[in-house]
């Protein structure tokens, strides 16, 4: 398998996926569930809100065909950028224990989901670059699977407005239990640049995966969704 990335090894001070049971309880929210975590918006100026919540999801499989999205797509407003100026952003997804303490995105129960060689030590930094190469068994870890990232959509809101939006219509669950997701907004270096961090993040409410046999129905596209889709943005509506 071709190599996936690149990667400058430095000292990890990010939180890592979960160990042991990847997914909570089906219990009620409690308090550190109805407050949401505030992970903050890192670059002056610039302010990202969830104005689509996500509510509930049925499981999905392994199958590319079984692939449940969770519903409604969860929708996030970036304020700070002109609209005109947006190619370089990219925003990604990833999921997190409702206190928002953890990230569940993988399991690591099962072998280790990547491969790591050392392809050069840099003499003039100390660092060791790797090459990253997926396992077989990555794609059995992963939790959160579908379309992690979203370029932005300049579009008019419900006031018609425009606004710069993201949207994650193809995000679905494997493991049952009350989540939150994660969005992290990024801008893509130019060749002039190095390095890509964090803009601002900000997480969701919390939601609910279900089993199967427990699923109480899908939620009909809202309001939002479909203003969305009469100006363009590829989202799939299921009256």
């Amino acid at each position: 398998m071709a190599s996936l990335s690149t990667l400058l090894l430095a000292e990890d001070t990010g939180p890592g996926p979960a160990t042991g049971a990847v997914a909570a309880a089906v219990t009620q929210p409690t308090c550190a569930e109805n407050t949401s975590p505030k992970p903050g918006n890192f670059a002056k100026g610039i302010e990202m809100a969830v104005v689509q919540q996500p509510i509930r999801s049925r499981v999905c499989g392994f199958s590319v065909t079984d692939r449940r999205p969770v519903l409604p797509p969860p929708v996030i407003r970036v304020d700070g950028f002109a609209c005109e100026n947006v190619c370089s952003l990219i925003m990604m997804v990833s999921l997190w224990s409702p206190d928002g303490a953890k990230n569940v995105s993988y399991s690591t129960r099962c072998n280790a989901p990547f491969e790591y060689k050392l392809k050069r030590l840099r003499t003039d930094t100390g660092l060791r670059e790797y090459s990253v190469t997926p396992t077989d068994s990555y794609a059995k870890s992963l939790i959160m699977m579908g379309q992690l990232t979203s370029l932005a959509h300049p579009v008019l809101d419900m006031d018609e407005k425009e606004g710069l939006f993201f949207v994650f219509p193809e995000v679905a669950i494997r493991s049952a239990g009350r989540y939150r997701m994660r969005f992290d907004l990024y801008k893509m270096p130019s060749p002039m640049e190095t390095g890509c961090g964090i803009l601002a993040s900000v997480f969701s409410n919390v939601f609910q995966a279900y089993p199967p046999r427990e699923f109480p129905g899908i939620v009909e596209p809202t309001p939002l969704s479909r203003k969305f889709v009469k100006q363009g943005v590829d989202m799939r509506l299921k009256d």
